[in-house]
């Protein structure tokens, strides 16, 4: 049993064989008992939503090791960094900011979001449990104590009694029935001048993923673990330029959960940069800019659009995308502030 085969590795002092009696047996009966203490806010009920929390619950994602550890900084600070030239002085004074981190998943963003804002006291939630506890294990291997765990849906969270400074939702809305819905119920909860941080799949970038999903439903190749590896090797001997190829070039492609996430996923939107702009304009919310992992776009963008110098214009970062379609590869990060 999970105690003899765990007795059997202790004694061995096979390093690889301890990791893996680790990584198999004691780390999930951990879980299994930090998911006992994890609070419950709301119901989930949206039929999307329990397909989704189905997904992570068998897949928590992703699973890692290690992350960044930074400095906290006061929030004007850390604004400063990534939109040099502006002020935001009214977030100058180093005052506790409360977070809310709205889809953690794993834990690790939340970690990095909290550890970023110095002072800041944090509630992650999560639509899986087993992703949370996950989190909480790694909270507490780490020593992390300002982070507080609980199991809810975005479109559940209008029952909170309590508003935020900083809203941290990347890689959430896109896996809803309506994003909107969702984006609306997180504004709802921003205080007054409180800033946002979202992350959404570019449909312009995603369109090897888009290609790929099509080969899926096309092949019929089930969300399993067979389903992935065949899926897998259909598209490794797919021709050089056929547009679902480039997705072998992924790091996740090569991860079952991972890759599962990537091309499987039970619900997924993808998003142009106007449809992006009409939402906005119905919800009081502000486009501060993009959060770029490169100066380098930056200042292409500068370059071409020398009379948008605060880089905010939409409209101009849409024509960009047209002519650079791997800029948002990654995701559309972007800061908002509520008006």
């Amino acid at each position: 049993d999970a105690a003899q085969i765990h007795d059997l590795a202790r004694r061995s002092g096979n390093k690889a064989l301890q990791a893996l009696a680790r990584a198999q047996i004691n780390e999930p009966q951990t879980e299994a008992n930090l998911a006992k203490d994890i609070p419950r806010i709301g119901d989930v009920s949206d039929d999307v939503s329990l397909a989704v929390q189905r997904q992570y619950e068998e897949n928590p994602y992703p699973r890692w090791s290690e992350y960044s550890v930074t400095e906290g900084r006061t929030v004007a600070d850390v604004m400063r960094q990534v939109f040099p030239g502006r002020e935001f002085s009214e977030f100058a004074s180093p005052g506790e900011s409360r977070i809310l981190v709205a889809g953690c998943g794993t834990g690790r963003n939340a970690f990095e979001t909290a550890a970023r804002f110095a002072g800041a006291t944090t509630l992650a939630i999560d639509l899986s449990m087993a992703s949370l506890a996950f989190a909480r294990r790694k909270a507490d291997e780490l020593g992390i104590e300002d982070i507080e765990f609980a199991q809810a849906d975005v479109l559940e969270l209008a029952a909170l009694d309590e508003s935020f400074d900083i809203i941290d939702c990347s890689g959430v809305l896109h896996h809803m029935a309506e994003p909107k819905k969702g984006w609306a119920v997180l504004g709802s909860l921003s205080k007054p001048g409180g800033l946002l941080r979202i992350g959404l799949y570019s449909e312009l970038a995603r369109r090897p993923v888009v290609a790929a999903r099509a080969l899926i439903e096309e092949k019929g190749f089930p969300a399993t673990a067979d389903g992935i590896r065949e899926c897998r090797q259909a598209i490794f001997s797919l021709v050089a330029d056929h547009p679902a190829r480039p997705v072998a070039q992924s790091r996740d492609f090569f991860s079952l959960s991972l890759c599962r996430d990537l091309l499987f996923h039970v619900q997924e939107h993808c998003f142009t940069l106007p449809q992006i702009k009409e939402i906005l304009a119905g919800l009081d919310l502000e486009f501060l800019g993009f959060e770029h992992g490169f100066a380098s776009t930056g200042q292409q963008y500068l370059d071409a659009y020398p009379d948008d110098p605060g880089m905010t214009s939409l409209d101009n970062w849409h024509a960009y995308e047209q002519l650079h379609p791997e800029t948002f590869v990654g995701m559309y990060q972007f800061w908002l502030r509520k008006t």
